[in-house]
């Protein structure tokens, strides 16, 4: 999805809402948390793609994807009225992942400012 208010803007929230996954200009949100035997619904997560694979990202890597992230979505949340709320009820959490077709590597978070960065590269 690339545009606010499109026509399937709506299903858009509403499948966040029930913890889905929808994909927003090439980065993934979802209120589904996936740690525990149950899903659940947890802070807003934005899922960003890093732009190197797991085993060649470095600090000054995946910090620079998680800006570029960072300002797609803090653009999105000044436009949209529904993702501004869900950030707002729920938090808002941002994960770089290596996503290889197979399954993911989570290589940073940031939650509230604190930035954790694991399986990087030295």
């Amino acid at each position: 999805m690339e545009a606010v208010g499109g026509p399937n803007w709506s299903a858009a929230i509403a499948m966040i809402r029930d913890g889905g996954y929808v994909i927003y200009r090439a980065i993934g949100l979802t209120l589904r948390e996936y740690r525990g035997p149950q899903p659940a619904l947890g802070r807003l997560k934005a899922r960003i793609q890093s732009s190197w694979q797991a085993e060649n990202v470095t600090r000054e890597r995946a910090i620079a994807d998680l800006e570029r992230g960072k300002a797609t979505i803090q653009a999105l949340v000044k436009e949209s009225a529904e993702i501004r709320e869900l950030a707002r009820e729920r938090g808002l959490e941002y994960e770089l992942i290596d996503d290889y077709g197979m399954g993911a590597v989570r290589l940073a978070t940031e939650v509230d400012g604190l930035l954790t960065l694991t399986l990087l590269k030295r």
